[in-house]
């Protein structure tokens, strides 16, 4: 009797207490959401993993003392090809080298070759891969030693190390890499030379996603290291000493040797497991640890998802099962002891089978567990005291919230202090009031409702449980208004009858207000109030099944203010923000209900015009759209004028998805910013076809840097006195395989928007520097070569360092270069770009303008610079004998030119009519193809002996 009692009143309880509780232990072992605590757990029993020391690895340190005895860091190459030929001759097993040799010495190159001789001769080392960040733009790239060096070693090993969310090392990528080029660790490249037994040593948890060539950096295979607890486990020795020391070098016979810096401040260092309170690790001694546990294969690997969930739904079930329906009283105990065997098995499991199984789902969980538990049969076993015992035990339990007592007829007997904050009454006002009048409840229509208690005491009287979970509103005597969860429990005498009520009102208007702010904040965005990506994405799913059911079209509009950078930079973001809300509130004015206004990002916005029953209907609404943002804004005294740049898809012929819609809108925006802007405009798929062309010769670019396909052509410069050549301009050429020679104006463009210009602009400059001392060397006349200069290549902060660099290199005098800079470039950051070209003029190069009157410059900004040539642009050169407007701003260049003291020179002159006109106009000196075409250096060698240059 007594046991079908219990079920009945708390069957329900169990039952979801079963169910629900694996399942959320089942989630949190999925998720890792426990995984910092499971991780100082992995510290803890990792304690319990020694191993004995490794003989067989020795550590050749770059410590304090080796930098007192060889210098300071770094050091010659060639000090390493000593090391490494004194440990060849040693017989060292294999050798890790630690130290990355990205590029060849300039300084040194014979420094370079020794090395190269000692790593191939040695045929036994390893040289490491770095992931980093290669640019300002923080792009993840590789750096590899350089090629030649690569070459000689045995072997490529990455040392990506794993740094956990506290900052320790516990894991190790067993093989990583990008772009479909894989590199095993640093420490398996060292044990595996061979690379046939490599598969032996790939084990861990695997990343789908590893095996795909992309421009990520991807690993796979990552496994646990059982780091050792102390710094003797490997025998470390002092570079300096190794050099010195021939009976040391000796004691490394056969050993596997990992030079690499130690030294504090030279190299990140790391925190493990074992070392969190002893101090740093470096990151050679980190790589000695990893293959020290590949070698005695001690690895450790985490346990499969499926085990682990299989493990986890057992440790968590089983004991719900036996406290919840055979052993309720030993609930405890059973909670301590499968918290116990769950330690332990992740110990044995670690210890014994080198396999790692996180506890800490299993812990929580119980924890949680045995508290709901005992709280529900604590409430139980409540309910069957006398009527003295229940009302103290409910009075006491209820402190934190309202309680209210009643008697039989529902008059009130008692109420606590938050009772009467509650509901306004006082005490001595309530007492022979119903509830009903003291406690009122309002509907959604703020309707007060009468003879709520009524009900839930006849509930309460035919043994319906009065616990509310869904909040009701209540008005209280002074007008505010709460939201409150009600419990309710009778009070009956020894004879079971009932004698009256307590009911407990939990007041959750904070919490309901603060689930609807964070609510509202995870969908909205925090400035503007519009919708953010989670909620538009939301919008849109629900959008295209609409309308796939109803037949209707859809479109998304991807809105980007034009300039915007600008009101930001020049106004401060305080006005940059406020310009971002008045558009929101324009957006919004101008939607439907239906509609969805989201904010994307900065300065994007997108626009969901949902159920639209023709395609026409568009435009109409972009129009009024694009009309409304571009009226003027004002703010205190500002005045503002943002424009936009509207990019349309429509579904479904732009695309099925969210994502394709989304994608394909983002590409007619930016279509419609490369058309001038402030403007819309709708998605066209040749969009997909231009974006693929691009990525295409963006990838073909950067093969044709590296193989080399880029050349340099000359075009003569002539001067009209002498009628000899007095220079050239460096003009780049593509020689693609496949599509021949190819004209900087295709791909230029392309180079400057990706970052590649500077890279070219470097190997141009150097080009061009060794080829003036190849001319100069073989007797030929000397002349002054015109490099152009691209805006970005221009505004690098180490443009003049690389300018001298190379002419010193090359050993060139500084009068025999000449750079070219655009017109437009001089207009933007005046003062930036005329200290830029007082460093260069310093350096002994000169300055030409080119395209000179295309521009915008005025004089005041032009007197700032010092321009050594004008170079008229070749626009204004084609037409001289038929358009008299532009022989006058060429005679007019020429003598503002002379007048400033200042050469002239004109470009594209192709025929003799053009060249009178020049000889008239005293033009100092000209170029085009009426004196050659743009001639490779081996030609430029035959154009140099024909003396004078242009005949009659």
């Amino acid at each position: 009797m007594r046991l079908s009692k219990v079920l009945s009143q708390i069957g329900l309880f169990k039952l979801l207490l079963t169910v629900c509780l694996p399942i959320f232990a089942l989630i949190l072992q999925q998720q890792e959401l426990l995984k910092q605590w499971d991780n100082s757990i992995f510290d803890a029993e990792l304690i319990m993993f020694s191993r004995p020391a490794n003989k067989d690895i020795v550590i050749i340190a770059i410590d304090e003392y080796s930098l007192k005895k060889q210098g300071k860091w770094p050091w010659s190459r060639r000090t390493h090809a000593e090391l490494i030929t004194l440990l060849t001759a040693a017989e060292v097993q294999a050798i890790g080298l630690d130290i990355i040799f990205a590029e060849p010495d300039p300084n040194d190159p014979e420094a370079d070759q020794e090395l190269v001789k000692a790593v191939r001769n040695n045929g036994r080392v390893i040289l490491p891969v770095l992931p980093e960040k290669t640019n300002a733009d923080g792009v993840l790239g590789v750096t590899l030693p350089w090629p030649e060096l690569a070459k000689a070693a045995a072997g490529l090993g990455h040392v990506d190390i794993e740094i956990d969310n506290d900052g320790v090392v516990r894991s190790v990528y067993l093989s990583a890499g990008m772009r479909g080029i894989v590199w095993p660790s640093f420490a398996l490249a060292l044990l595996t030379l061979d690379k046939q037994s490599r598969q032996f040593y790939l084990k861990g948890a695997r990343n789908p996603d590893a095996t795909l060539s992309s421009n990520f950096w991807r690993r796979d295979f990552r496994i646990e290291v059982p780091f050792s607890d102390s710094a003797t486990h490997f025998n470390e020795v002092s570079y300096a000493d190794v050099l010195s020391d021939p009976k040391l070098r000796s004691s490394l016979r056969g050993k596997i040797i990992l030079v690499g810096v130690t030294a504090a401040g030279l190299v990140q260092m790391f925190t493990t497991p074992m070392y969190k309170s002893s101090g740093l690790i470096s990151g050679v001694e980190v790589n000695a640890n990893i293959l020290d546990v590949l070698q005695k294969d001690l690895s450790i690997q985490t346990l499969n998802r499926t085990w682990s969930m299989l493990l986890t739904g057992f440790l968590v079930f089983i004991p719900l099962l036996a406290y919840s329906f055979f052993f309720p009283r030993h609930a405890l105990r059973i909670s301590v002891l499968f918290s116990a065997l769950t330690i332990g098995l992740s110990a044995g499991l670690l210890i014994c089978l080198h396999y790692w199984y996180g506890p800490m789902p299993v812990l929580v969980v119980l924890a949680l567990s045995y508290l709901l538990w005992n709280r529900q049969r604590l409430k139980f076993f409540t309910k069957t005291l006398f009527k003295q015992r229940q009302l103290a035990k409910a009075t006491l339990h209820s402190i934190a919230d309202a309680v209210i007592t009643t008697n039989a007829e529902g008059l009130c007997v008692f109420m606590n202090p938050a009772a009467e904050k509650l509901t306004g009454f006082s005490l001595e006002k309530a007492q022979g009031l119903h509830i009903d009048a003291v406690v009122r409840f309002i509907n959604s229509e703020d309707n007060i409702t009468e003879n709520e208690f009524n009900k839930i005491i006849h509930n309460l009287s035919i043994g319906r449980s009065v616990k509310e979970i869904v909040p009701r509103y209540i008005i209280n005597n002074s007008g505010d208004e709460y939201a409150i969860q009600i419990n309710g429990s009778l009070i009956r005498e020894e004879s079971n009858k009932i004698s009256g009520a307590v009911f407990a009102f939990n007041d959750i208007t904070e919490i309901l207000q603060t689930s609807r702010k964070i609510s509202h904040l995870a969908t909205h965005d925090s400035l503007t109030g519009l919708a953010n990506r989670v909620l538009f994405y939301e919008q849109i799913e629900k959008a295209i099944a609409s309308c796939n059911r109803q037949g209707n079209y859809l479109a998304v509009l991807f809105i980007d203010l034009d300039a915007f950078k600008k009101v930001n930079d020049g106004m401060g973001h305080a006005v940059g923000d406020l310009l971002l809300i008045e558009v929101a509130s324009r957006l919004l004015a101008n939607m439907r209900q239906v509609d969805t206004v989201a904010r994307w990002g900065g300065d994007e916005f997108v626009i969901l015009l949902n159920q639209l029953p023709l395609e026409e209907n568009i435009t109409g609404i972009v129009v009024k759209t694009l009309e409304r943002l571009v009226q003027p804004f004002y703010f205190e005294g500002l005045t503002l004028y943002v424009t936009p740049s509207i990019g349309i898809s429509v579904f479904p012929k732009d695309g099925l998805t969210a994502e394709e819609l989304l994608a394909h809108a983002d590409a007619a925006m930016f279509q419609v910013k490369e058309n001038g802007r402030n403007n819309f405009g709708f998605f066209s798929s040749s969009f997909n076809n231009s974006a693929k062309q691009r990525l295409v010769m963006e990838k073909e670019m950067y093969t044709a840097l590296e193989e080399g396909q880029f050349e340099v052509y000359y075009q003569p410069q002539v001067a009209l006195k002498t009628n000899r050549i007095i220079g050239a301009e460096a003009l780049l050429r593509w020689n693609h395989p496949q599509e021949g020679i190819i004209s900087p104006d295709a791909f230029i463009s392309l180079a400057e928007e990706t970052g590649l210009i500077n890279q070219i602009g470097d190997w141009v400059l150097q080009t061009v520097c060794k080829q003036i001392s190849i001319w100069q060397k073989q007797g030929l006349p000397e002349i002054c070569i015109a490099v152009n200069l691209s805006p970005r290549q221009f505004m690098q902060f180490d443009l003049c360092e690389k300018i001298n660099q190379a002419l010193k290199e090359n050993h060139v005098q500084a009068s025999f270069l000449k750079v070219e800079i655009t017109e437009s470039l001089m207009i933007k950051n005046v003062n930036q770009v005329a200290k830029m070209l007082w460093d260069i003029r310093a350096l002994g190069v000169s300055v030409s303008i080119d395209d000179f009157g295309t521009g915008y410059s005025s004089l005041s900004v032009l007197k700032k610079f010092p321009i050594d040539q004008l170079k008229i642009d070749k626009s204004f050169i084609n037409h001289l004998g038929t358009n008299p407007d532009d022989a006058s701003i060429a005679q007019s260049i020429i003598m503002l030119g002379h007048n400033m003291s200042m050469d002239v020179i004109a470009e594209g002159v192709e025929n003799q009519v053009q060249l009178d006109f020049l000889l008239e106009w005293n033009c100092d000196s000209i170029q085009g193809h009426y004196i050659s075409l743009p001639l490779t250096s081996g030609n430029m060698k035959s154009f140099f002996q024909q003396g004078e240059i242009i005949t009659n």
